[in-house]
Formats: structure tokens, C-alpha cells, sequence
């Protein structure tokens, strides 16, 4: 295979259960080799996606991400805004209250009850080919989970201005949370390596190699936006008590050092379209 990013040939990163972490030398990008098609999409995103292994990212919305949205856009001209990947479209009705007459769309494989100001779609992104073409897109942890990005962001290009924003939140492998777990891996310690790695995740950037790809694509960075992440909205396995509180209490501090040093497992990121 050949990375997406910078063209050159991606070398095995680990060995997993039902699948290989694949890695690019140059830029650092990480590809899990899985072939996605019908199956893999009626296995992978089940009722259980949302209300077991993602209900406490799903059930708490990060408010303070919603507010730096809405104030970027706000201080813009007015355009077409689309939530690419909208889910169940608390992004929307959040901007909604704030400017009723924002112009509104969401995109997703979930069906969304009609609103009277916002425009729900329920399609396959690169099936939608609107008439007007939009001025931001919002990607909100869509990115990692396509398994052709340069077709993504070739589409991406089609139905938007010139000029326009891409406002990106997605995974991000140089921090510290994926270190440690990449030297936890190393020793022999795996569960927070494929936790972090689950299949349901085909493109895992890294803040340099998301900047790249972007660049490569005609865009260039605006903004890097700091947020915090809050340990209600982490999902985390666990067996027994003890190990719920001993993963709490870890993750509890890792957490506090990465937004304090700046360094999240995930990254928030305005790029501009030239």
C-alpha cells in the first residue's frame, strides 16, 4: 500500500488480531489494512456503536467545541454551513439557537427528525451532490473513519466555494496518549494500543501529517483550536472495580498533562481553501 499523504510505500507497524497497522516512515501516518465494504460497515457500526462503546463520547457533547464554532463562523461573511457526519445533530441545533438564520445542513447514515431551520440528509457523503455549494464544513470525528481520504477531500473540494473552511476534529497520534500506549504495546501491554486502534478507525493523523495532507490539497492552516477533553466523555473498558478506578485515576491524569502541555489524542483544526 502507499500512503495517502506522501506517496511512499507504507511499512508494517504491529500485527493485530483480525488485522495489520500499517505505517508511513516519512510522514508518520498510520493506515489499519482492512478492506471496507458492506459487511465491514454493517459490523463495525451497530446499535451498539453508539449506545455501549462510544455512549459516553455520544452522551456528552463537548459545549466549549460547539462555542469555538460558532464564534469562528461568526466572525466570517455568511455562507452554506455543512456538519459533515452531523450523527444526531447536536452541532446544529447548538448553532441554530445561536443564529436561527445560520444556513444548516447535516449529512449522515442516521436518520434525523425534520427541523424547521436545519436540513437533514440521511446518504453516503460522496453520493451528495448538492445544487449550491458550501462556504465551511464541519468534520467532527469523521475524518479517521474513511478509508479513501483523497477521494474524500476531492469530493470535499467539489461541493464547496472557493475560499471556503474545513473545520477538522479527529485523532491525533503524536500525543501523549498514543505514545504510552505505544510503548505500553511494546512491553507487552496491549489492551490501550488496540483500544486506541480499533478497527472502526482506518486513518489515524498525526497533527504534522493531517497538515500535509490538507496542504496537498489545496488548503492551508488557519487555526489550531485548543480543547480540552473531559474524562466523562472518555469511553474506557474495564473487568472489575479495581481496574475501573486504576484506569480512571491514569487516564484522569493524562488527560490534565496533555491539555495542559497542549498535546490531546485529539485535534482541532480551521484550514482554509485556496
Amino acid at each position: 500500500m502507499i500512503c495517502e499523504i506522501c506517496n511512499n510505500p507504507l511499512k508494517l507497524k504491529a500485527k493485530l488480531e483480525k488485522f495489520n497497522l500499517l505505517v508511513c516512515k516519512n510522514c508518520k501516518h498510520i493506515v489499519t489494512d482492512l478492506k471496507v465494504n458492506q459487511k465491514y460497515l454493517n459490523e463495525t457500526y451497530t446499535d451498539n456503536y453508539v449506545k455501549k462503546k462510544h455512549k459516553n463520547w455520544m452522551n456528552n457533547p463537548n459545549y466549549i467545541y460547539f462555542e469555538k464554532i460558532n464564534n469562528f463562523i461568526a466572525s466570517k461573511k455568511k455562507g452554506g454551513i455543512l456538519d459533515l457526519g452531523c450523527g444526531t445533530g447536536l452541532l446544529l441545533k447548538f448553532l441554530n439557537k445561536k443564529n436561527p438564520k445560520y444556513d444548516l445542513t447535516g449529512i449522515d447514515y442516521m436518520k434525523n427528525k425534520k427541523h424547521k431551520n436545519i436540513k437533514f440528509i440521511k446518504k453516503e457523503f460522496f453520493k451528495f451532490n448538492p445544487k449550491k455549494k458550501f462556504s465551511y464544513v464541519i468534520s467532527t470525528m469523521v475524518m479517521e473513519h474513511v478509508p479513501k481520504v483523497n477521494i474524500y477531500l476531492k469530493h470535499l473540494n467539489k461541493i464547496t466555494q472557493k475560499n471556503a473552511y474545513f473545520i477538522i476534529l479527529t485523532v491525533n497520534t503524536n500525543s501523549f496518549l498514543y505514545m504510552i500506549a505505544n510503548f505500553l504495546y511494546k512491553i507487552g501491554i496491549k489492551t490501550p494500543f488496540v483500544r486506541l486502534f480499533d478497527p472502526h478507525h482506518l486513518n489515524h493523523f498525526s497533527d504534522k501529517s493531517l497538515e500535509k495532507f490538507l496542504e496537498k490539497n489545496n488548503y492551508f492552516l488557519i487555526n489550531r483550536i485548543k480543547l480540552p477533553v473531559y474524562m466523562k466523555q472518555i469511553d474506557y473498558p474495564y473487568s472489575n472495580f479495581i481496574s475501573k478506578y486504576v484506569l480512571y485515576f491514569g487516564l484522569l491524569v493524562l488527560l490534565n498533562l496533555e491539555n495542559f502541555f497542549n498535546k490531546s489524542w485529539i485535534q482541532t483544526v480551521v484550514f482554509k481553501k485556496k
